[in-house]
């Protein structure tokens, strides 16, 4: 149900000239989270206590 209802927010309001600043991205629900808002045209922000696991593009 809670995708569900992220999909109808995301529906419905324009991420194109947005950015989402994510903490404890790189694994799990954050990188999920991530993701699915860099898909709906967001620009996004990770982060991690390893530098390691952030990726650059």
């Amino acid at each position: 149900m809670a995708s569900s209802s992220m999909s109808a927010m995301l529906a419905t309001k324009a991420l194109t000239d947005r950015v989402a600043v994510i903490s404890a991205s790189t694994k799990g629900i954050g990188f999920a989270i991530a993701k699915r808002l860099g898909a709906d045209g967001a620009s996004v922000v990770v982060s991690s206590r390893k530098p390691q696991n952030v990726q650059v593009n």
